[in-house]
């Protein structure tokens, strides 16, 4: 089965982080580095658990419902956690999980199409993901938690998207595999995306 390993760089030293029976993958560190979100199928579906990197304790169980959900980010301030949930009427959602308050998520992009992979922007007013609505992934931009438009980034497919460390641009592979990069300006409502150009292959 699937387990979270820690993986110590300096020295290349492994440590197993679960041992559940049950499958746990697709870990996400907090923003001070203390903790891991990562999902578990030890209910049936996935849910979302989080444990303390130190080990000390059990997981604690996040979030449960019937549909399968896997968490992609956690916003700069440690409050929230955005994931994609899987329902039977919308397909692949983004939504966001508070951590601080009554843990009652808020939908992000909820329509017919798969929407998935979000990423919070560094300072947390925008938030990024793909979705397929337009029959190809492409990158999409809005704000969060809203309300607000948003606005398409990619121009010729996209996926796997992350921001520049200051926030001006964003990082995502097009559909032919090439690694592209974008300069955005969110001083504004609106984003407003530049050109794309690709980095490399």
């Amino acid at each position: 089965n699937n387990d979270v390993w820690l993986i110590e760089t300096a020295r290349g030293v492994r440590q197993r982080f679960t041992s559940d029976p049950a499958r746990e993958f697709q870990p996400i560190w907090s923003p001070d580095g203390s903790r891991l979100v990562f999902g578990s199928t030890r209910k049936g579906v996935v849910n979302l658990y989080e444990r303390p990197l130190s080990g000390a304790g059990p997981e604690t169980l996040l979030l449960e419902s019937s549909e399968s959900k896997n968490a992609s980010d956690w916003s700069s301030d440690g409050r929230w956690v955005v994931f994609d949930s899987q329902s039977p009427t919308t397909a692949r959602d983004v939504w966001a999980l508070p951590m601080d308050r009554d843990k009652k998520p808020i939908a992000l992009a909820q329509a017919a199409a798969d929407e998935a992979d979000a990423r919070f922007s560094p300072d947390g007013r925008w938030v990024a993901y793909d979705s397929n609505e337009s029959g190809r992934r492409e990158i999409y931009v809005q704000p969060f938690p809203g309300p607000g438009s948003r606005s398409q980034i990619s121009t010729g497919g996209g996926a796997l998207v992350q921001w520049h460390r200051d926030g001006k641009g964003l990082f995502y592979v097009d559909l032919g595999n090439r690694l592209m990069t974008v300069p955005v300006a969110t001083n504004s409502p609106r984003v407003e995306p530049g050109t794309p150009s690709v980095l490399f292959s």
